[in-house]
């Protein structure tokens, strides 16, 4: 028989009452478990519960704090499962995006904040792969925004009045390749201000036909208008019909085209016959002097002429010549400028005095 079973069963008591006091002062000691320890605290709480499992079930109610560890081990849990509802959320939800579009922007910011809300502790223990999945998607829709913010701020800054120049040009030319380079329609809905570009390339368009002059007097000048108003026009509306719709001058460019075709017709043969007859009458010009000089200049103007009538025959027909003839009515023009300022420095001299101080004559 067993007679000593006493001694086992007070050192039970014994040794649970010290351990109970031991765990109280372990409890104590973990404290509070949160989002931003939770990870540096889980060696400590997973030691102190091993050591509260020692005690016998009738004696653990001498730990006065249990209720501590319990809400530790449950503020550690939910710190925890905040990085797996996470991770689950980035799978579920961005996981399927094939690419990222524009259109995700909402579901990515959702997602964006639930990041954010969590701790910095926290997501350091989101994974690797998770992490690149979820960067990369927040990368596309801020490059997105930050592509749109600038199609916005080229537009805000478009000058202002358009004038057909040069400058305008290049500023609505960048504005619309920034806005087709955002390839993605939503992307492009966003662009709250992509009418005022609109607008403003109907007007560079309205500034080039209001740049066409009177019809009535038909010129090279007037002729290289039409073309350049038709051309603009012609690409704003290849390029946007809703922005073409807003030129307001299609009219005006339309009859000066008609101008210009009734012009062409009624002077077509007139005008290469007196081509070439001018051109036949300086065949032998090598050097423009005061003599021949009005017969250059009728070349010139005949050919200018028929330029405007048939540019085609004009050029394949007296091109090379005409540009030979305005290179020596240039000369003559320089020999003339030249002659014209050695005159008058002449005159200058002639008359010219000077004045010296008062001196003894000395006979020379």
């Amino acid at each position: 028989a067993i007679t000593n079973l006493k001694v086992l069963t007070d050192a039970r008591t014994a040794y649970d009452g010290f351990k109970a006091s031991e765990v109280v002062g372990l409890i104590k000691d973990l404290g509070t478990i949160d989002a931003d320890n939770y990870v540096t605290k889980k060696a400590q709480l997973e030691t102190t519960e091993a050591e509260f499992n020692k005690i016998s079930s009738a004696a653990s109610s001498s730990v006065t704090n249990a209720n501590n560890l319990t809400t530790a081990r449950s503020d550690y849990d939910t710190a925890a499962k905040a990085v797996t509802d996470f991770e689950t959320k980035v799978t579920e939800e961005l996981g399927e995006l094939e690419p990222v579009a524009y259109t995700n922007k909402t579901v990515v910011e959702e997602v964006k904040t639930a990041y954010e809300a969590l701790s910095e502790m926290q997501q350091g223990q989101v994974s690797a792969e998770i992490m690149a999945l979820y960067n990369g998607a927040v990368t596309v829709i801020t490059d997105f925004d930050t592509a749109i913010d600038h199609v916005k701020e080229l537009i805000k800054n478009l000058p202002a009045p358009i004038t057909g120049s040069v400058a305008d040009k290049q500023a609505l030319s960048e504005a619309r390749s920034a806005y087709n380079n955002l390839l993605d329609k939503d992307a492009q809905a966003d662009v709250d201000t992509f009418g005022d570009l609109q607008t403003a390339e109907a007007a560079y368009v309205d500034a080039l036909i209001d740049a066409i002059g009177d019809t009535d007097a038909i010129t090279n000048e007037v002729l290289a208008n039409t073309e350049a108003a038709r051309t603009a026009y012609d690409e704003l509306k290849e390029l946007d019909t809703d922005a073409a719709d807003k030129v307001s001058n299609g009219d005006t460019l339309e009859a000066a085209e008609a101008a210009i075709k009734d012009y062409q017709e009624a002077i077509g043969q007139a005008a290469f016959n007196e081509a070439e007859a001018a051109f036949k009458a300086v065949q032998a010009v090598e050097e423009v002097t005061d003599e021949n000089a009005e017969a250059v200049e009728t070349a010139i103007e005949a050919y200018n002429q028929l330029h405007i009538a048939d540019a085609e025959t004009a050029e394949k027909t007296f091109k090379e010549r005409y540009d030979e003839l305005g290179a020596l009515m240039q000369a003559y023009a320089d020999q003339k400028a030249a002659a014209e300022k050695e005159k008058a420095d002449t005159q200058k001299l002639m008359y010219a005095s000077v004045t010296v101080a008062d001196q003894i004559y000395t006979g020379s």
